[in-house]
């Protein structure tokens, strides 16, 4: 279960009873019910639990004092399709009388930095729709979410951050087709956006978080052993990535784009969407520098014979190759 403490583990094998609080109100507000229940029947009991089905996890007694930190009571979920690009959504915001949030063609590459706004932007509804209580919540097609919100909702409580920044989103709401399915709130570009999807997940970032480019020159002996190595084991990545990666694993190749008139090259990582052959197709993973007319998170192809690195995530933050980059980051200028 996620959360669980051995503790916990420990206090739900000896349990002998279990009590249900629940309550079918729509207003948003029938979660103050249930965790005031919930805080009040721990209260006598001595080893008590709390279990939230929705969010799968064990949790302590919740604490009602008119905070209430949002990613603590839901997950995000997500998943890469067989195409490579991701889904990201909620579970959980129908306690608060809310449709599910989601993202669609997400970048792998992305998604413990979206994880962060998802949450984020989960709270800034949940306040939105607390502020006028039993009211419905109405909005546009278009919302404007402020970094300030973001860090109160990650915070659970007013960050006193003075930052002006935020990005705008596109919202798309979509009611279930089925009697007990879940309402879903699409979160997407919005209708100004030019470019393909899974760049405007990187431009969100950019306008909430800023970013900071930095170039660095690296040549030697070290490097092109590395290089070595990554062109030497790279049947190792193609094995495991055409024979189907494990649920949360992303492939990412680094490939050097030609730009200027002097064949010079600038290395950018690109996640892996598909590899038939000799042809690797994915979405960018860098802001480019020098190679102008590519974006991050645009769709590019590219040959195996011109593959300089590799990189394989697993689930759980591990990862094997990237053995260039472990060059680079001793190159790299402390802050």
């Amino acid at each position: 279960m996620f959360g669980a403490t051995p503790e916990q583990v420990r206090r739900l094998a000896g349990a002998t009873h279990a009590c249900v609080a629940s309550d079918f109100s729509s207003d948003g507000l029938a979660i103050w019910n249930v965790l005031a229940l919930a805080h009040a029947l721990l209260d006598k009991a001595v080893d008590g639990v709390c279990f939230d089905p929705l969010r799968l996890s064990l949790k302590e007694p919740p604490e009602v004092n008119g905070q209430l930190r949002i990613a603590q009571h839901i997950i995000v979920p997500f998943s890469v399709e067989a195409e490579g690009s991701g889904w990201m959504t909620t579970k959980g915001l129908c306690k608060f009388g809310l449709p599910e949030l989601e993202f669609t063609d997400v970048p792998p590459a992305l998604a413990n930095d979206l994880i962060d706004v998802m949450n984020g932007l989960a709270g800034y509804l949940h306040r939105l729709a607390t502020r006028a209580p039993g009211a419905e919540l109405v909005l546009e097609e278009e919302l404007r979410f402020p970094l300030r919100e973001l860090l109160d909702s990650l915070a659970g409580k007013p960050s006193n951050s003075e930052s002006g920044t935020s990005t705008l989103l596109g919202l798309t709401y979509n009611p279930s087709e089925e009697e007990d399915g879940a309402d879903f709130l699409t979160v997407h570009p919005p209708s100004d956006f030019e470019q393909v999807p899974e760049t405007w997940y990187y431009q969100v970032l950019e306008d909430l978080w800023g970013r900071k480019e930095t170039m660095v020159n690296v040549e030697g002996d070290l490097l092109l052993q590395a290089h070595k190595r990554a062109l030497e084991e790279l049947p190792v990545l193609k094995g495991r990535f055409q024979a189907g990666l494990e649920p949360g694993e992303i492939a990412m190749v680094k490939y050097g784009f030609p730009y200027g008139d002097e064949d010079r090259l600038e290395f950018m990582w690109v996640t892996l969407e598909s590899w038939r052959g000799e042809t690797l197709v994915g979405l960018l993973s860098n802001h480019p520098v020098h190679c102008t007319e590519l974006c991050a998170g645009a769709r590019v192809e590219i040959p195996e014979e011109g593959v300089f690195d590799w990189t394989l995530h697993d689930a759980n933050g591990k990862w094997i190759g990237g053995y260039t980059d472990s060059i680079v980051r001793e190159w790299m200028p402390s802050e």
